[in-house]
Order: C-alpha cells, then sequence, then structure tokens
C-alpha cells in the first residue's frame, strides 16, 4: 500500500510530503484548493504521460516520488508476489519497498526510477498496473462501456487466465486461417502455373534439344547452301591437281622421271628422288580427298529445308526460355522440382485444415466453459452489488449482469476475449425494466451504483489501495453518511483514499488531511496538513457550512468515537 508520496515543483505545489496511513484516509478542502493534484500526482507515478506544462518553476524539475510497503512480497498468486516477479525479470531489487521515483524535466525528457533503476514507462506501468485503482468520475464513463464490464466480470470470477488462454487459441486461429487461406489462394494460382509448366514442359520435351545441337546444324547449314559453289571450285580443284592434261600430279611424275635418270648419274640425289617421291604421293592422296569431298557433298537440298525447320524451332524456345539452349534444358529441369512443391503445397494445406479443425473444436470448447463460468460470475456480482446497492439506500432497484452468447458457438462467433456478450443493466424502479445504466440511471443514483460496484470489485481483485476521488456527486447527506461508512468498511481489507466535500464521509476517516491555497506575494501554493482533534472538528464545521453551535455539535457528533484521540 501506499505509504508516502513527495510532491515537489508540481504545477501549485512547492513541497507536500503526503504520509497516509491503514484504513479510510480522507482529503477535504476547498473548491480550487488542488486536491486533485494529489491524485494527478499518484497517476504519474503508475504510469500516466507527463510534460514539462505540470511544472511550478519552469527551471527546474518536477520530482513525483511513491512508497509502496509490499505484504507478503514472496507469495507467487499475490499482487505483491506479481510485482516481485515482474521487477524480478527486469533486474531491479525488491525487498519488502517499492519506491518510484518520477522526474518532469524543463526540456521535455522524463525519467522514471524505481528502487534506483532507470526504467521505460511500459515498465513502469507492468509494475503498477495491481497496486493502486483509481475511480473518479472521469472513470464513471469507463464504467459504462460494455467492454469494462467484461474486464470486471472476469476480474471478480478470477476468469483472467481462461481469457488469456482463449486469446492465445483465437489467435493461433486467426493466423492458421490466414496461412490456409493464403495457401489456397497461392494453390489455386497453382493450378494454373501447373498447366503453364505442363505445357512448356511438353514443348520442350517434343522439340527435345540437345547441347550443342545449333552449333552443328549451323554448320550442316552453311555447308548446304554453298554446296554448288563447292562442288564448282572442288571439281576444278581436283582437274588441277589430278583429271586434266597437264595436271600437277603429271608434271610431279615428270619431274620424277627426271630426277630418277639424274640420280642414277648422281647417288647424292637418291634422298631427293625419296622426297620428290613423297610430295608426288602427298599429292595423290590429297587429290584423292576432294574427290570424295565433292562425293559426300549432299544432292538432296531438302535437307536445307529440315535443318532451317529444326533451327526456328530451337530459336523459339531460345526466345521463351533462354535466352541459350543451356537455359532452355535448366527451365525444364526446373519445372520437375516446382511441379513436385504444388503436390507438397496440397499435403500441406490438407495437414493444415485438420490442424484448423482441431484448434476450432478447443476454441468452442474453452468459449462454452468461459461462458458457463461467467454466467455463475455474474450471478455472484449481481448478488454482492445488490447488497452494497441496498446499503446505500437503493434497496428498491435492481441491478443485473447480462452475459449473451450464441445458443450453439461456433468459431465465427468467438473474439480474443471469448463469444460472450457482458453487459450491467440497471432499474432504479421495480416497475421499469432493466436497460445499460447510462440510459436510467439519474446523476445521485449513478454515484451510487458505481460506488457499489467499484466497492465490490475492489474487494475481489485485493488491491493494496483504492482512491476515489469525489465520486460523491449528486448525493444526500443521509446517503454520504452511508457512504463513508461504506468506504470505512472497505477500508478494512485495503487502504482506501478519497477526495470528499461531503463531511459525513469525511468524518468516516481514519485519517484526515486537509489541502489549503495559500497566497504570497501574488503566488498561489497548494499545501497539505493533516487534522487531528480540534483541527478535524474545525475542518467539518468550515464543510458544513460555518460556525455555529449547533453546526459544530454536529461535526463531533459525525466523529463520535473517531473523535477521541483523532
Amino acid at each position: 500500500m501506499l505509504r508516502e508520496l513527495i510532491v515537489e515543483n508540481f504545477v501549485l505545489i512547492d513541497r507536500i510530503v503526503f504520509r497516509p496511513g491503514d484504513g479510510l484516509v480522507v482529503i477535504t478542502g476547498e473548491t480550487g484548493a488542488g486536491k486533485s493534484l494529489l491524485v494527478k500526482a499518484l497517476k504519474l507515478v503508475l504510469g500516466e504521460r507527463g510534460d514539462s506544462s505540470l511544472l511550478r518553476d519552469r527551471q527546474r524539475p518536477a520530482v513525483i516520488q511513491a512508497l509502496f510497503a509490499l505484504n507478503a512480497p514472496d507469495t507467487p498468486h499475490t499482487i505483491e508476489g506479481r510485482v516481485v516477479r515482474f521487477m524480478e525479470d527486469q533486474g531491479i531489487e525488491l525487498e519488502d519497498e517499492l519506491i518510484i521515483r518520477r522526474v518532469l524535466r524543463p526540456d521535455g525528457r522524463g525519467r522514471i526510477y524505481v528502487n534506483g533503476q532507470l526504467v521505460t514507462l511500459a515498465a513502469l506501468r507492468q509494475i503498477t498496473a495491481d497496486l493502486v485503482g483509481i475511480t473518479s468520475q472521469h472513470e464513471y464513463h469507463g464504467l459504462l462501456k460494455r467492454d469494462e464490464h467484461r474486464r470486471l466480470l472476469d476480474a471478480f470470477g478470477g476468469l483472467e487466465p481462461r481469457v488469456s488462454a482463449i486469446s492465445d487459441l483465437w489467435g493461433r486461429v486467426k493466423g492458421l486461417s490466414s496461412r490456409l487461406s493464403a495457401m489456397k489462394e497461392q494453390l489455386e494460382k497453382a493450378g494454373q502455373e501447373q498447366e503453364r509448366l505442363r505445357e512448356d514442359a511438353e514443348l520442350i520435351d517434343r522439340v527435345a534439344p540437345r547441347p550443342g545441337e545449333e552449333d552443328e546444324l549451323e554448320g550442316q547449314r552453311r555447308v548446304l547452301k554453298a554446296s554448288r559453289e563447292l562442288k564448282e571450285l572442288g571439281h576444278q580443284l581436283f582437274s588441277r591437281l589430278y583429271a586434266e592434261k597437264g595436271s600437277i600430279l603429271e608434271l610431279l611424275t615428270e619431274c620424277r622421271a627426271d630426277l630418277d635418270r639424274m640420280a642414277r648419274l648422281d647417288d647424292a640425289l637418291d634422298e631427293q628422288l625419296e622426297r620428290l617421291e613423297s610430295i608426288r604421293i602427298e599429292a595423290e592422296d590429297f587429290a584423292f580427298t576432294i574427290r570424295d569431298y565433292l562425293e559426300g557433298l549432299p544432292v538432296d537440298m531438302s535437307r536445307l529445308d529440315a535443318i532451317e525447320d529444326r533451327l526456328y524451332e530451337l530459336r523459339q524456345l531460345k526466345r521463351r526460355f533462354g535466352p541459350e539452349i543451356e537455359d532452355v534444358l535448366a527451365y525444364r529441369e526446373e519445372i520437375e522440382g516446382r511441379l513436385k512443391e504444388h503436390s507438397g503445397l496440397e499435403l500441406e494445406i490438407e495437414e493444415a485444415e485438420r490442424s484448423l479443425s482441431s484448434l476450432q473444436r478447443r476454441l468452442c470448447e474453452e468459449a462454452e466453459g468461459l461462458h458457463r463460468a461467467r454466467v455463475e460470475a455474474a450471478g455472484a456480482v449481481e448478488a454482492a452489488v445488490t447488497r452494497e446497492l441496498a446499503s446505500l439506500n437503493l434497496d428498491k432497484t435492481r441491478f443485473k449482469v447480462e452475459v449473451s452468447a450464441p445458443e450453439e458457438i461456433g468459431p465465427g462467433d468467438i473474439g480474443p476475449h471469448g463469444a460472450d456478450r457482458v453487459e450491467f443493466l440497471f432499474s432504479a424502479n421495480p416497475d421499469r425494466p432493466l436497460a445499460p445504466l447510462a440510459s436510467v440511471a439519474s446523476g445521485g443514483e449513478l454515484s451510487r451504483v458505481m460506488l457499489a460496484i467499484q466497492v465490490v470489485f475492489a474487494r475481489s481483485a485485493s488491491l493494496p489501495t483504492v482512491v476515489f476521488d469525489e465520486v460523491d456527486t449528486g448525493i444526500g447527506g443521509e446517503v454520504a453518511e452511508k457512504v463513508g461508512r461504506k468506504m470505512a468498511e472497505l477500508a478494512k481489507s485495503c487502504q482506501v483514499l478519497t477526495i470528499t466535500h461531503f463531511p459525513q464521509i469525511a468524518a468516516a476517516g481514519h485519517s484526515h488531511f486537509v489541502v489549503v491555497k495559500q497566497e504570497h506575494e501574488g503566488r498561489s501554493t497548494t499545501c497539505l496538513q493533516q487534522v487531528r482533534g480540534e483541527e478535524r472538528v474545525q475542518e467539518l464545521v468550515r464543510m458544513l457550512g460555518g460556525e455555529r453551535e449547533a453546526v459544530r455539535a454536529y461535526a463531533e457528533e459525525l466523529l463520535g468515537t473517531l473523535f477521541r484521540g483523532a
């Protein structure tokens, strides 16, 4: 619970040290004195955003420091236990006290320290989430929203773990549904792609290109196109070498005969004779090679058309799947792999559909179980709030927690919080139908209904500290006395801080603080002082409207036994 709140250089505050005790702590003061500044400062400690506009003196920082005492922090399931676990995860040392220091600097760059360690605003909110519950007229608007009704009901029934489990399942179902839709869309596109891939494969297989084939065909094509000229030149060459009179071979034969006669006269020419004979034989062999080449030249020119057709097919493949035949062949191998991938996608979809069906069944079962638990918790809430309303002079009213869900809950009916629609209904008169709170309760009734709800849920949540900021608007003196007793009753189980304008509520406090605004040299300053004994009587007299004997007697009567030693 809150043991100390120090506020420095904050709006109208120079420095205030607030040390609330146990039980019901009341804060009073004239309108405009700055009572709600304490609540504002406390909210900053709990994680509300702040800026340099809150500085009293713009030349120095504002500092807000709070000390919380933690009861049984080693118990893991208590609020304090959860705080300890989170802080241990953050590496923050903690024993039985929690010190939060918030610094708002003139340059707008604030700092947050928890037990001396710098933390982020998000971490601060995690740490303080369950330490203090603040209720004000502004928070009433939140209590009128259905989402808040569901959250409060779940907190009362201890259903948050089940909601968390459903939220997790719902997220998995949603994620798998999205993935399955994407896979089916992919499969649909894949079906079209498969058809195209098969057509491409059939085309490539029909043409059946070979590596290097195009170069071979280009060579054959050149030869076929030059066949006539090659024949003419070849016959001419063969004639000069061998066939015609006076051919090279004939001349070489004559030259060989002359050299042979010379060699008979001079043995030294035998070697040259052998060389010349070799040349003659080589020339004869070359001539026959040219003859064979000419005989091998194509006679049927239709082969040229076949080659042209084949080259055209290969070029078409290159244009579609190239740029080279090697790329076409690589694409053909790729087609095989992609067709296998598509088959795998079908199996993956079947597996995902089975998983989704199983998750949806679990989600529906969890949602149905949560619905039954909420209905049960709703009955307990109705009974508890009705009892509180009766103690606040609203015994003729009716309060109901409506939990509605489809008769047969399907996956489409479920959201991250289940399938239920939770709403608080109220009727101020027995003969009037139940309707949403905001539409049927008057200002005074709404204040009491909200107080009753807050008392019930604050008690069930086991919050260490509960703050009521001027929640008594619109009620009368007799009801205010009952509200005061109700707060004092709640203060038996937790620390309760309340800001009030009603002396009947102020008199119920176990300790009493007064906020005053002082003027000095044209400057207003908000101060805080604890009142006891005669000072407390005087504050109640002020709140009752003046210093008269009857008023003073009533103030003392309100204090009753608390007046002694207060």
